[in-house]
């Protein structure tokens, strides 16, 4: 049974004329990681919250079968941006252990949680830091340590690349990648970087505002589809690892 079925799901805001997000569906199976790649303005991140029950939409969506509000215990989350205040001495500890806050646990079960969970992104050896002395790449991992300290069986990340440097990239891939092939961890990511998506991705799905095309990386990505999904005026440019689409005006997508 795919893990994550999403079935006409369209989203439109208030006092808006079109919508957001229009007639979009597709089935993920367990144990993959599914890019979901668009321009600025596509509908991504529309997508996962909808996905997530946080905005109005219509459609449906199923997790393993069940509604959102049945699965809510099976879902992990990593949101684009997470504002760290430098003047607050908070440890990775602390941080992860938020996701904890309303759990029957006893102290000693959130402890192995939080340890279980740090372990699996690498950074067990920084738990007792603090959050203000990491780098992107770290931050970025405790957060997603945090969304998986509830052992989710689906997982959404939101652009998590973003203000993290290229080698930090790779290792937070690496550790997605990893958590599909040996947990079984259903995870979709919005994201820009074509080049760690043609290395990382089993699935990927194409959306501006509707679904464009879906399928594995190799029959996806080329160059008809990039015209679809950017228009005809686009060129690529690559660094160190990194695949950029720009406009006409040389405007990042």
């Amino acid at each position: 049974m795919s893990k994550l079925i999403v079935d006409a799901l369209s989203v439109r805001y208030p006092g808006e004329t079109k919508p957001a997000v229009e007639n979009v569906s597709f089935s993920l199976e367990k144990g993959t990681v599914t890019v979901l790649l668009g321009p600025n303005g596509s509908g991504k991140s529309t997508l996962l919250k909808a996905i997530l029950n946080l905005v109005d939409h219509t459609g449906t969506v199923q997790f393993f079968g069940k509604s959102f509000m049945q699965a809510t215990g099976t879902i992990g989350y990593v949101p684009q941006q997470y504002a760290v205040d430098k003047t607050v001495p908070t440890t990775v500890h602390e941080l992860v252990s938020l996701s904890l806050v309303m759990c029957k646990h006893s102290a000693k079960e959130k402890k192995q949680m939080i340890t279980e969970a740090l372990q699996k992104v690498d950074l067990r050896e920084k738990e007792q830091e603090k959050v203000a002395d990491l780098s992107g790449g770290q931050l970025q991992r405790v957060l997603l340590a945090r969304a998986l300290v509830h052992r989710p069986g689906v997982l959404l990340l939101d652009e998590p690349e973003a203000g993290v440097d290229v080698g930090g990239e790779q290792r937070f891939y690496s550790v997605l990648k990893k958590l599909a092939q040996d947990e079984g961890v259903t995870v979709i990511i919005a994201s820009h970087e074509v080049a760690l998506v043609k290395s990382f991705a089993d699935q990927v799905i194409c959306i501006n505002k509707q679904l464009i095309c879906s399928g594995p990386p190799r029959k996806v990505l080329h160059e008809d589809t990039f015209k679809k999904l950017y228009g005809e005026e686009v060129m690529f440019y690559g660094h160190t690892g990194h695949s950029h689409a720009f406009d006409a005006q040389g405007k990042r997508e």
